[in-house]
C-alpha cells in the first residue's frame, strides 16, 4: 500500500501546503481516485 501511495503522490501535485488534518482525508485511495479523474477528464477541461 505504501508503494501505491508514493506512486500516486508522484502523479499528483497539490499546490497548497497541507496541515496534518488532511492526512485523514487524503488517503492513498483518495489520491488514486483524484489521479484517475485527472487522467479521464483533463483533456476535456483543457478544451473548454
Amino acid at each position: 500500500m505504501h508503494t501505491t501511495e508514493t506512486t500516486t503522490k508522484q502523479e499528483l501535485e497539490l499546490s497548497k501546503p497541507l496541515n496534518s488534518n488532511y492526512e485523514q482525508i487524503l488517503t492513498p485511495d483518495v489520491f488514486q481516485f483524484l489521479v484517475a479523474l485527472y487522467k479521464k477528464f483533463n483533456s476535456r477541461r483543457k478544451v473548454v
